[in-house]
């Protein structure tokens, strides 16, 4: 083994106080990890399910669209009469 884990080791069993410090400031950045790693999982979820809910939504055949004409207007009587 390395001299420089014998000294870790040594560091971490060596005094009661230092080793409960380490391992309680390891656990929290194991936590804190663990949590963002399941809230990257949340949000990609929800970011699939968004996108494929779009596409379903954008799929869905919607009803032709009708446009409809104005009657036709009364024609102008002509302009040149002769009385």
């Amino acid at each position: 083994m390395k001299p420089e884990k014998q000294q870790l080791i040594q560091d971490l069993l060596g005094d009661e106080s230092r080793r409960d410090a380490t391992l309680h400031a390891g656990g929290r950045i194991l936590r804190r990890r663990r949590h963002w790693r399941a809230a990257t999982r949340s949000v990609a979820l929800a970011l699939v399910a968004t996108a494929a809910i779009l596409s379903l939504e954008q799929k869905k055949s919607h009803p032709p669209f009708v446009q409809t004409s104005l009657p036709p207007a009364n024609p102008l009587p002509p302009l040149n009469r002769v009385p």
